[in-house]
């Protein structure tokens, strides 16, 4: 289920659709008081009206990794067509409900890395063994209802590479 929500003039968050609050953490994404881009209260500028986003993942992030790291990197950008090949071949709604939960899983586990990925003064380790496991156990989930098994072998194999490997040793 996706949740729209509003910035407030008190900066509180409200759900759009019952005008009642939501309990976060986060911040309007309009909000002057945090500049630090870098910080997951203050994701890159999305493309589509600044008030509006989900409350379960960071599309606006996420897209923002995809266009800046991945597809402007050679070694990369085959994950953006792998994973456009595999998403028209498994439809939502036909996974079943373990598979739906690990994928919103997996997405919101993702922010940190990116936003670490996107800061350029990061230099730590951008996967580590849990989310490995926890990316690697999605992959399993997908690769039954994929046609690609070679397209998982690869990205399972880059994974195992990538694993506990600062971002400059990742991001040549």
């Amino acid at each position: 289920m996706l949740f729209i929500i509003a910035c407030t003039k008190d900066d509180g968050l409200k759900d759009i659709n019952k005008n009642v609050p939501i309990t976060s953490e986060d911040r309007c994404l309009d909000d002057d008081s945090n500049d630090d881009p870098y910080n997951p209260n203050h994701p890159p500028e999305p493309d589509y009206p600044p008030y509006s986003y989900s409350v379960n993942t960071r599309p606006d992030l996420h897209r923002f990794f995809r266009d800046t790291i991945l597809i402007q990197n050679n070694g990369y950008r085959k994950y953006v067509d792998y994973y456009y090949i595999v998403s028209d071949e498994i439809d939502y709604d036909s996974l079943n409900i373990n598979a739906k939960v690990k994928i919103w899983d997996v997405a919101l586990k993702l922010d940190e890395p990116i936003l670490n990925a996107l800061n350029p003064n990061y230099n730590g380790v951008l996967l580590n063994h849990e989310l490995k496991s926890d990316i690697l156990e999605l992959s399993d989930i997908l690769r039954e209802y994929s046609q690609n098994e070679s397209i998982f072998d690869e990205f399972q194999n880059d994974l195992n590479h990538i694993v506990g490997k600062t971002k400059s040793e990742i991001l040549r």
